[in-house]
């Protein structure tokens, strides 16, 4: 049977196990080994050796029963001593239960521990069991910084021999390594007292303290959880909460040590750390041990409270900002890496970085991951093709006209475009080019959105375009459209319609327009069929339907100045064919406006916009677009560095804005003209350029 000791002492609040023996030792004027004796645990594997101290990380029930019956206290309250306490709170390494190692969820387990001075100076040296937890890193009692080296030694808290105890507070009985020596000669004794140790004051009112005490709350609620409320909401709070602290504090150490200047917060938390001294911020968190300075601690969680310490998706933007600059300055803007090195935070987090990252992306990206949306979020697969079958090639025609500001873009080229960035949104593996394709237009090696990109967001209106574009992709997806027209595109029925010529011709006749009876006009007419059926603009249509280049400006004068009889006649037929071929669709749809959220349109009013103006091809010059002085001509060094660069006369007039028969009397008298080929290859890049090969003659 245990004995039980007569002479009690009772546990501090939060101490350590390991320095409640050894206390109680020091008052019976024996060791720790004498008190695991009597308890009848000497004997036992686990605290065989006794150097390692076992009893520091856990107590299986029977010994944590046969330390109570010794020394008086609660089985419960000997097990909350040890670091046992935090299992399966992810504070510290842990067991898997295969047996495998688990390691913690966010900082490496320190190998010892840290202290406070003044702490130790008033309870005699006894340790606290949160000085092991790598998340303390202040002491919110004294108001200090917290230390982990011995001035003495010069070496970092470590778990050592188990020694005769001397004087608490003193280097050996805390467990501080001794400085390195021969084998199997004993070490001198390190006895500096560690109540002398210098540290760092804080403010008691500073961001430093501020961050320690909402940690130890997220620790507390952690550790006080219960296994059948571990998956409760406060919990999950409180894992959430170091979960964004973690990413928060490791960018922030990284961010340290590149060259953008952190923000006046910032270099306010490493003054109060004393930036400058011998304690400084290491750096980056994995540079061997200095990661476990409390000094890097308590930066990198400082700055991370302060980034997070406003409502959740709203941090800091000055903090914010200096590390997306920290990122851009190391190439590090892909968002897929953003999201992986920030894995485990909330997606409010998320959605606040992605919104600060979106001026460092091309538009593939802010449709990919809806930056400009309010809330931004991880793409998903396969949803830009199933959505590509409710999408027109040419995207809606009153949709268009809002979100074109004064006209600015082509009306044909703007809306191709519009509908493929409709594809992209919130859609994981898929290029602006698979996009074009799955809407049914031939893809060429310059299918880029990018000069229409760059005059939106000159107008200042990329944003309020993309994020309506990002609603309706997920309204889209949610409600679907009574329109399929992936099937319109893949119909030849439809690509190239049936059509009466001989019943055109009466109704030109009937209408008082019977130049519009013409061959030409007659064509038009097919192939404005054509679009109604299937969405899709006849020069994108496959052969032998599509129409030319050449005959583009004159089919949109067509369209535009088509008499409303006539319209209204084609679009008769146009549902004559669906009826035929059992298509029970409507002819045309437009989504409703109430899909998005309230926005100030860029563009006008289809109501209130004539017809013509809806089918504009050429877009309207803006005031900065139209020159206040008269063009003056290049000089020779300038047409010569031009025609180093491979432009041509065309070229080279647009950018210059002279007249193209002046820039070829320059050319000319400058001895800069090119010798006529003998072939001449021809390549369509895009919509607007076309560009000439000259193969040389051989």
């Amino acid at each position: 049977m245990v004995d039980s000791i007569p002479i009690r002492l009772a546990p501090l609040p939060g101490e350590d196990i390991d320095s409640y023996l050894r206390t109680y030792a020091r008052l019976l004027h024996a060791e720790v080994s004498d008190i695991l004796s009597l308890a009848g645990l000497a004997g036992r594997p686990s605290t065989a050796k006794l150097g390692h101290r076992p009893w520091t990380y856990r107590l299986d029930p029977v010994e944590a029963d046969a330390l109570a019956v010794v020394t008086g206290l609660r089985p419960q309250t000997l097990a909350a001593m040890t670091l046992a306490r935090y299992d399966g709170t992810g504070l510290l390494s842990g067991v898997r239960p295969t047996g495998r190692p688990r390691p913690p969820r966010w900082w490496n387990q320190l190998k010892g521990s840290r202290f406070c001075p003044r702490c130790l100076t008033g309870n005699g040296g006894r340790w606290m069991l949160a000085w092991r937890l790598p998340w303390t890193f202040a002491c919110t009692r004294h108001h200090l910084l917290l230390v982990d080296i011995c001035p003495a030694c010069g070496r970092a808290h470590r778990p050592a021999l188990d020694r005769p105890p001397r004087d608490p507070g003193r280097c050996d009985t805390t467990g501080l390594a001794l400085p390195s020596h021969p084998r199997g000669r004993q070490p001198p004794a390190c006895t500096a007292p560690l109540t002398d140790t210098a540290t760092i004051p804080l403010d008691p009112h500073g961001p430093v303290l501020a961050a320690q005490q909402y940690v130890d709350q997220l620790i507390e609620a952690l550790a006080n959880a219960q296994p059948e409320t571990a998956a409760s909401q406060r919990t999950r709070a409180a894992r959430q909460g170091l979960d964004d602290l973690h990413a928060a504090a490791r960018a922030a150490l990284l961010a340290l040590t590149a060259p953008p200047p952190p923000p006046d917060t910032v270099t306010a938390v490493l003054a109060e750390l004393d930036a400058d001294g011998p304690n400084a911020p290491a750096g980056p968190p994995h540079q061997g041990d200095r990661r476990r300075r409390p000094t890097d601690t308590a930066a990198g969680v400082t700055i991370a409270h302060l980034m997070l310490a406003g409502q959740p998706g709203d941090p800091d933007p000055a903090i914010t900002d200096w590390l997306i600059d920290v990122a851009v300055h190391k190439g590090q803007t892909s968002p897929k890496l953003l999201l992986r090195r920030w894995e485990n935070t909330s997606p409010e987090l998320h959605a606040a970085l992605l919104h600060r990252l979106t001026p460092h992306l091309n538009i593939t990206y802010q449709m990919r991951y809806s930056t400009t949306a309010t809330q931004p979020r991880r793409p998903q697969a396969g949803h830009g093709r199933t959505r590509a079958a409710a999408v027109p090639g040419l995207f809606w025609r009153g949709w268009a006209l809002r979100l074109n500001p004064s006209g600015l873009l082509d009306s044909l080229s703007y809306r191709t475009t519009l509908s493929a960035l409709l594809l992209l949104a919130g859609t994981d593996k898929l290029s602006y080019r698979d996009a074009i394709g799955l809407l049914g237009r031939p893809v060429t090696p310059g299918s880029q959105p990018t000069p229409i990109v760059i005059r939106l967001r000159e107008a200042g209106v990329l944003d309020t375009v993309t994020g309506v574009l990002d609603q309706l992709a997920v309204a889209l997806d949610t409600h679907g459209s009574p329109i399929d027209y992936g099937r319109r595109r893949r119909w030849k029925r439809l690509t190239n319609p049936d059509f009466d010529e001989h019943a055109w011709h009466r109704q030109c006749t009937q209408t008082r327009a019977r130049r519009l009876a013409s061959p030409r006009p007659t064509i038009f007419a097919r192939l404005y069929l054509a679009e109604l059926l299937t969405g899709i603009h006849p020069h994108h249509l496959p052969p032998p339907a599509r129409l030319t280049a050449t005959d583009r400006p004159d089919y949109a004068n067509f369209v535009r100045r088509l008499p409303t009889t006539l319209d209204d006649y084609l679009h008769h037929q146009a549902r004559r064919i669906l009826a035929r071929a059992n298509i029970r669709e409507p002819l045309e749809w437009e989504p409703p406006l109430n899909w998005i959220s309230p926005i100030t349109w860029p563009g006008p009013d289809p109501a209130s916009t004539p017809r013509g103006d809806q089918w504009a091809r050429t877009p309207s010059r803006t005031p900065a677009d139209t020159p206040t002085d008269p063009p003056h001509p290049p000089s020779t060094e300038q047409l010569r560095a031009y025609v180093a660069q491979g432009l041509g006369p065309r070229q080279i007039a647009k950018a210059t804005h002279c007249p193209p028969p002046l820039i070829n009397q320059l050319l000319t008298t400058a001895g800069l003209t090119r010798p006529a080929p003998r072939d001449v290859l021809v390549f369509r890049d895009s919509d607007s350029f076309i560009y000439r090969c000259c193969r040389p003659a051989s």
